[in-house]
């Protein structure tokens, strides 16, 4: 977690929630959810980049690109040459390479 901006709430599998906060680490299947008037920004260790908005839910799919976002708006930045990466909501899948990507649930 790179930044937070009100409330953002850290989702960790197998524990009790909790407020996040910078340098919090994410790992496979672990979710983030923004409160209204909320952001977060997420640094991955590809160099990737997520801005979440107000009212989302975001989590990541264990030993793939796959991003979930179950509610909110995200913009991704994905550097060139880290390969395929897909963002799955209710209602589609997307699938970028070395771009950029903005996506409302």
């Amino acid at each position: 977690v790179r930044t937070v901006k009100n409330q953002v709430r850290l989702l960790l599998q197998g524990e009790a929630p909790r407020d996040a906060k910078t340098n919090d680490r994410l790992k496979p299947n672990d979710s983030l959810a923004t409160g209204r008037r909320s952001r977060a920004e997420l640094r991955f260790s590809d160099r990737s980049l997520a801005r979440l908005g107000e009212l989302a839910l975001f989590r990541f799919v264990p030993n793939t690109r796959n991003f979930h976002l179950d509610n909110g708006t995200t913009l991704l930045l994905i550097p060139p040459g880290r390969g395929r990466t897909n963002v799955i909501t209710p209602n589609a899948t997307a699938g970028v390479r070395g771009s950029g990507l903005f996506v409302r649930y």
